[in-house]
């Protein structure tokens, strides 16, 4: 049984830290979340947490349990404009899970996980949009990190539009982040 700890999810060094201690607890076998993570009695394996621990800091909502369709009507992550009027969407790692996992089985100190929380990137594609994708768990060859996390959508009409809304929806969620704080101090 891993011992309790204090847990702050509101600062990168915090996530970093909380992302490091349960890859720890995955290398001693055991893949479930046990309390003492910043769930109750959730059990979350490593790609579920870095979903509510990672999603939560980077977008304020629990990207784990958000499905495709709530997460255009709250506007809350990058996405096409075909997605935003489509009838069926997906919600995706611009850098696939599968990516991260394999970067993380490679970390040996809580610092190396802000690399995990910046490649952590959702995006909002149509089911269609989806489909011209031919990368689904893995980025292009010669892919590393510091490259561009839409990689994988380069040669696809909607690359350049993504990258837009990335930019946009960022500045739109620094501003939630910063009037929310302020509220709180009122």
């Amino acid at each position: 049984m891993m011992k309790k700890f204090e847990l702050d999810f509101e600062t990168r060094e915090g996530v970093a830290k909380a992302i490091f201690a349960k890859l720890e607890h995955v290398r001693l076998g055991d893949w479930l979340t046990p309390e003492g993570f910043g769930f109750s009695k959730a059990q979350h394996n490593f790609r579920d947490y870095l979903n509510v621990v990672i999603g939560r800091f980077k977008y304020g909502i629990n990207c784990h349990t958000i499905s495709g369709k709530a997460a255009v009507k709250k506007n809350a992550f990058p996405m096409t404009e075909v997605a935003k009027n489509a009838e069926e969407v997906i919600r995706e790692h611009s850098v696939p899970s599968k990516v991260l996992w394999e970067l993380a089985e490679k970390i040996e100190r809580w610092e190396e996980c802000f690399i995990l929380i910046d490649l952590f990137n959702i995006v909002i594609l149509s089911k269609d949009e989806d489909r011209m994708i031919s990368l689904h768990s893995s980025m292009p060859d010669g892919w590393k990190i510091g490259d561009c996390v839409y990689s994988r959508y380069k040669d696809l009409p909607f690359f350049n539009e993504l990258v837009e809304s990335r930019r946009l929806h960022k500045a739109e969620i620094k501003y939630i982040k910063s009037k929310s704080r302020l509220e709180e101090k009122l």
